[in-house]
Formats: structure tokens, C-alpha cells, sequence
């Protein structure tokens, strides 16, 4: 009788993907992970942004997992490429009409399998900036210089707007502009300065209109106030 003996350390043992021995799970399972985690974009028509989905099966007992996304704000669409895999996907944000507010959302990727379901955090930061509209400002002509905070806010709180933004001034009255003070805003500066005089004798409400540009991403802002000399 013959008997066939077993090292102990191989009994009950699995190989596991990578080919070395592990010990027995009760069952399958996956980990679905994001990368990025995080997509970052500003408030404009065509933003977005592109990473990966990736699936790691655990026992090796690869199932077909459908992806979509989950708690995406208006204005968001997704495609994922492939949509259903066992191991990695590319997924595509796109504003394809208009942009959603800036914002930062919290969405997930969802992965679903005939055994087991995750999902995988992924974070949206629509980034924008304001200019506060300034109050009117009354001048005798005999003081004619004029001196007007622009208070500028970045949004959202989570992952602030972080471009540089240069402000240029207009009206129709003949004013002589000096400065804005920086005359370009760039993280974390908050406001600017604009300082203005007007021609000799004067007179009458002009309206002007300051506007804040980012030649990198395009966004622009405008505020108009009056400067009234009498």
C-alpha cells in the first residue's frame, strides 16, 4: 500500500495570480481604483478631463465588471472604454453643452459584477473666479481721483481657481488710467486696485467696466460701476 505524502506547508494552499502560493479565500472579489482620483477642470463649454479604471481580481476568478458613473452633476457626460472589462478601462468627462457650476463634487465610479459591487471615488473640481460688483462712486471735480477696491474670489473652497488673471479697464468718458494694483492677480492674491483721473473740469456719471481675463483657460469676468464727478 502506497501512501502519497504532502508537505504541510502546501496543504489547503492556492496560487494565486502572480503564481506563488497564498492561503484559501471564502470567495472572489475585486478592487476598482480611480487614477486620478481627482479631475480638475474650469467653467467653460469643452472641459473635462480623461484617466483610467482599473480592476484587480482576487483569486483569480476574473468576472465582467460594467462601469458608470454615479452622482454626476448636470452637464457632465461620461463614456467609458471599454464599458464592461475585468481589468482596466478608460473613462472620458465631458461638458458637451454647457459646463456645470463651479463647484467640487463628489461622484463615484461604479463597478458591478454578477458576485460583487464597488465603486471607486471620484472627485470633480469645476474651478471659476468672481469679481464683486463695486458700489458707484461719487467725486467732486475738484478731487477727481478715483480709487475703487475689485474684491476677486476663486471657487470652489475645495481646489480653488489658481490662474493668473490681468484686468484691463474701460469707459467712454476721457479718464486717465494709472494702475491696477497688482494688475495681475495670481494665487492666493484676492483683490485689485484700481486707481483713475479724470480730465480737467469733468463733469457727469461715466460708466466703467473692468473686466479679469486668464489667457490660459479663457475665463473672463466683467463689473461695471459709475464713477459720478460733480
Amino acid at each position: 500500500m502506497f501512501r502519497f505524502l504532502f508537505p504541510l506547508s502546501l496543504v489547503g494552499a492556492l496560487v494565486s495570480c502572480a503564481g506563488t502560493p497564498k492561503a484559501p479565500d471564502p470567495g472572489t472579489d475585486y478592487t476598482l481604483v480611480a487614477n486620478p482620483n481627482r479631475i480638475t477642470s474650469v467653467a467653460i463649454t469643452g472641459g473635462g478631463g480623461r484617466g483610467t479604471a482599473t480592476i484587480t481580481w482576487i483569486n483569480c476568478a476574473p468576472q465582467t465588471v460594467g462601469l458608470s458613473l454615479a452622482n454626476a452633476p448636470v452637464g457632465v457626460a461620461t463614456v467609458f472604454a471599454p464599458s464592461s472589462t475585468s481589468t482596466t478601462s478608460t473613462f472620458n468627462l465631458t461638458f458637451p453643452n454647457a459646463p456645470p457650476l463651479a463647484g467640487f463634487y463628489h461622484m463615484q465610479i461604479q463597478g458591478v459584477a454578477a458576485d460583487v459591487h464597488h465603486a471607486a471615488e471620484l472627485d470633480l473640481a469645476v474651478q471659476d473666479f468672481t469679481l464683486a460688483q463695486p458700489a458707484d462712486v461719487t467725486r467732486p471735480v475738484a478731487t477727481p481721483t478715483v480709487i475703487v477696491p475689485i474684491s476677486f474670489m476663486r471657487a470652489p473652497v475645495e481646489a480653488p481657481f489658481a490662474g493668473n488673471v490681468a484686468f484691463t479697464a474701460f469707459t467712454p468718458a476721457t479718464f486717465y488710467f494709472a494702475t491696477f494694483s497688482p494688475a495681475t492677480v495670481t494665487n492666493p492674491g484676492t483683490s485689485t486696485t484700481l486707481t483713475l483721473s479724470a480730465a480737467a473740469g469733468a463733469t457727469g456719471t461715466w460708466p466703467v467696466t473692468v473686466t479679469g481675463t486668464d489667457s490660459v483657460t479663457g475665463l473672463t469676468h466683467s463689473v461695471t460701476f459709475n464713477v459720478i464727478l460733480q
